[in-house]
C-alpha cells in the first residue's frame, strides 16, 4: 500500500514538474459546473432584467509562462438555454423576434488576439458572433493564477464587458427594453496531466 502512495506521489510530481518546466500551449477545457455566463438589461429606464445561460462549454488555450502569443480563448454558450427565471420570457426571447434559437443554436466568442496588461489584466481582442453577425469586441479578462489539485490544473477568471442588442439585430421591434446589455462573464477551466508510466 506504502509502495502504491509513494508511486501516485511520484507520478503527480513528475505530472506537474512536466507542466511547469516547459512551454507547450495547454489546452484547459471549459467547465460547465463552475462557470457562468450572466446578463442584464434595463427595463422600462426603473429596473434591471437579468438572466443567463445555463450551458456554457469551450477552451482556453495556454503555456506555462501565460505568454499572450499562445493564449486562446474559445467561448460558446447554448441559446435554448437562456434562463430569465419567467418561463414566458424565456420563451419569447427564443422565439424569431430575439434569438431564433431554432436556427442560431450558438452564441460564440473566439479570441483573434490577447495582450497581457502591467496589471495582469488580459485584454482579449476577439469575435463575437450572435444570430450569424459577426462583430470585433474588446474585453478586459482578470485571469487567475493556476491551481493544482493532484493531477488537475485550473485556471479562470471574470470579465464584464457591454454589447449593443441593435448590433445583432436583436428584438429590432421590441420596446420598453434598452439596447445596451451587460455581460458578466465567469470561467474555470481545466487540464487534468496524464502520468507516464
Amino acid at each position: 500500500m506504502d509502495t502504491q502512495k509513494r508511486t501516485f506521489k511520484l507520478a503527480i510530481l513528475i505530472a506537474v514538474t512536466s507542466w511547469t518546466s516547459v512551454s507547450l500551449a495547454t489546452e484547459f477545457k471549459i467547465d460547465p459546473a463552475h462557470s457562468a455566463v450572466i446578463f442584464k438589461i434595463r427595463h422600462s429606464d426603473v429596473n434591471y432584467i437579468w438572466g443567463r445561460f445555463n450551458k456554457v462549454s469551450g477552451r482556453i488555450i495556454t503555456d506555462q509562462s501565460r505568454d499572450p502569443k499562445e493564449f486562446d480563448f474559445q467561448i460558446e454558450v447554448a441559446v435554448r438555454s437562456i434562463d430569465t427565471n419567467n418561463k414566458k420570457r424565456n420563451k419569447h426571447l427564443k422565439s424569431s423576434e430575439f434569438f431564433k434559437a431554432t436556427k442560431h443554436k450558438i452564441i460564440s466568442f473566439k479570441t483573434n488576439k490577447v495582450k497581457k496588461l502591467e496589471n495582469g489584466q488580459l485584454e482579449l481582442y476577439g469575435t463575437l458572433n450572435m444570430l450569424n453577425v459577426k462583430k470585433d469586441i474588446v474585453v478586459l479578462f482578470n485571469i487567475s493564477p493556476t491551481k493544482v489539485e493532484g493531477l488537475v490544473f485550473r485556471l479562470g477568471g471574470d470579465a464584464t464587458f457591454t454589447v449593443k442588442r441593435s448590433d445583432f439585430g436583436l428584438g429590432s421591434n421590441a420596446k420598453g427594453i434598452a439596447d445596451e446589455v451587460t455581460i458578466m462573464v465567469s470561467l474555470e477551466a481545466k487540464y487534468k496531466m496524464i502520468p507516464m508510466g
